[in-house]
């Protein structure tokens, strides 16, 4: 019977020590995770503070995909937010697209 309950006792242990390097793997990424998140919205801020003093008029908002999408992806997420932000808001761009859509008209005309 002692041999018995020492081996479950030594199972038990066993799948404790298994159980804390477990949680110990998931608390490091979900504290990754956190520490992402936290300074991709000060990233955030802190961007879009700099394009409107530049005057810049493309801004990405701070709402809950901006916020995941930084935190799982990083400063690749931060620079995919972006890359949206300044292709739908950015004014030079939408000149840019109309002018090239006039002059492929123009040069149709000709064709």
């Amino acid at each position: 019977m002692d041999i018995k309950i020492g081996a479950l006792a030594l199972a038990g242990i066993c799948c404790l020590v298994l159980a804390i390097g477990f949680l110990r793997r998931k608390a490091e990424i979900f504290l990754n995770f956190v520490v992402r998140m936290v300074l991709g919205i000060m990233a955030i801020y802190m961007i879009n503070l700099l394009l409107a003093r530049a005057g810049i008029e493309a801004s990405a908002g701070l709402n809950p995909i901006n916020i995941l999408a930084v935190g799982s992806l990083g400063t690749g997420g931060l620079a995919l937010i972006y890359g949206f932000c300044f292709i739908i808001c950015c004014e030079y761009f939408t000149k840019i697209i109309i002018l090239l859509e006039s002059g492929r008209q123009n040069s149709e005309s000709y064709l």
